[in-house]
């Protein structure tokens, strides 16, 4: 999961999103629609600067054995995007969010198979 959100940071921060994707289950419809709003603004020449995600707290979930689940406390950092080259920015508020992530595989290799926000 931490792998995972710094995967995501990068992406979001380049627009190269290769490493985020291998960290990525094929079925996290809920990780593509977080990513690809913002990978298509680089493909249109836009650009977004933050911080990114940052973990406060997470904890596996007592069961995480059987459900993969761990929950997290995430700080959304503020920033900017300029939608396309030549635009202005738009600034966007940092946020704080509870999210539960649903993993896939084991130890020697995990994936994200959904995000859910509980808040």
């Amino acid at each position: 999961m931490r792998a995972w959100i710094g995967a995501r940071n990068e992406a979001i921060g380049n627009g190269e999103s290769s490493k985020v994707l291998a960290l990525t289950s094929s079925k996290c419809k809920s990780c593509r629609d977080l990513l690809n709003p913002f990978l298509k603004l680089y493909e249109r020449g836009g650009s977004v600067t933050t911080t990114g995600w940052k973990v406060e707290k997470a904890n596996r979930k007592p069961d995480f054995a059987t459900t993969r689940e761990v929950l997290a406390a995430v700080q959304f950092g503020d920033g900017t995007t300029v939608t396309h080259e030549g635009a202005d920015p738009t600034y966007f508020a940092a946020e704080k969010h509870i999210m539960q992530f649903l993993l896939a595989g084991s130890i020697a290799g995990w994936s994200v198979d959904q995000i859910v926000f509980l808040s």
